[in-house]
């Protein structure tokens, strides 16, 4: 199958790097000439926590940068697009015509907002959605660490079942833990609990995801944050159940005890954060709680980032 992975984020190119050994014509789609140069002469390795190579260096049929996409006269059969869920509308619109009626569209942002971007773009299309649980960071252009345990959860969002199961047999080809699920809205907000209760808390402190578990008054926010997810979720007909959730949050958060997250890694880099994907749509329907109260602070950082680098 002819593959092309839009973004080179960190959840880019551990795809792309395992993907590569699936035999299939994988392609990856950068927004950087430099990175791209980067990649074709270095290739791409994947390390886990103790910094051992797991994959690499590893180089898939072609790299192609945003200035390139206009020269492709392709359709691709999946089409991945792993950018962040900001990002998402700009990359739909200029991976677009690399997408026939019967490409499988696959997402696998964080947050919940990507849903509606892309039910809006593919019509005819059938879509996947991808529910990553495992953490990765970017250590430079090519190379990523691949850091603590978890799954690929699987499932159709829009279209025939068999799209998705071929997605799932794909990532599982490729090494990765494999779970098709049958009910993907129930995991996407599941997920987007998970994120909204941990990310912005570690993202605020500056420390690594075990710590909203160890410290009892952390712990206990994170939990508050968790009642108010799953009550949103249930006002848009996601009936979660706040025990399950919490068991999935301390699972999780246990395998990736010494990771940062996804937003706190976006803060020490000074790049724009999803949290108006993942707690925008919590705030916005509870409109109260502490999921408002972190919400307002994280756009305040933002908003004082932006007014600084304009000086």
């Amino acid at each position: 199958m002819k593959i092309m992975i839009v973004g080179g984020g960190s959840i880019g190119l551990v795809l792309a790097a395992m993907l590569a050994k699936t035999g299939n014509d994988i392609w990856l789609s950068v927004r950087r000439e430099k990175q791209k140069e980067a990649i074709i002469n270095r290739g791409i390795r994947v390390y886990d926590a103790e910094n051992s190579a797991i994959a690499g260096p590893v180089h898939v049929r072609r790299i192609v940068s945003r200035q390139e996409l206009d020269e492709l006269n392709m359709f691709f059969d999946i089409v991945i697009f792993a950018t962040k869920s900001y990002d998402l509308h700009e990359a739909i619109h200029t991976h677009r015509k690399l997408i026939s009626r019967d490409t499988i569209v696959v997402g696998v942002q964080n947050g919940v907002s990507h849903l509606e971007t892309l039910d809006k773009a593919f019509a005819d299309n059938p879509i996947a959605i991808s529910i990553i649980s495992w953490g990765a960071t970017r250590k430079n252009d090519a190379d990523v660490c691949l850091c603590g345990e978890g799954d690929i959860r699987v499932g159709i969002y829009r279209g025939n079942p068999i799209a998705s199961r071929a997605v799932a047999r794909l990532f599982s080809s490729a090494g990765f833990r494999v779970v098709e699920v049958d009910d993907v809205l129930y995991e996407v907000w599941m997920k987007n609990c998970v994120n909204a209760a941990l990310n912005p808390l570690t993202a605020m402190l500056r420390v690594p995801n075990g710590c909203v578990l160890s410290e009892s008054r952390l712990s206990n926010i994170t939990y508050n944050v968790v009642q108010e997810c799953v009550k949103a979720a249930r006002m848009n007909d996601v009936k979660l159940d706040v025990d399950m959730v919490w068991k999935r949050f301390t699972e999780i958060v246990s395998k990736t005890a010494s990771n940062y997250s996804s937003m706190l890694q976006d803060v020490m880099a000074g790049r724009r954060t999803e949290v108006d994907s993942i707690l925008g749509p919590v705030c916005h329907t509870t409109g109260k709680g502490i999921s408002c109260l972190l919400y307002q602070m994280i756009k305040a950082w933002e908003k004082c980032r932006e007014s600084s680098n304009e000086k």
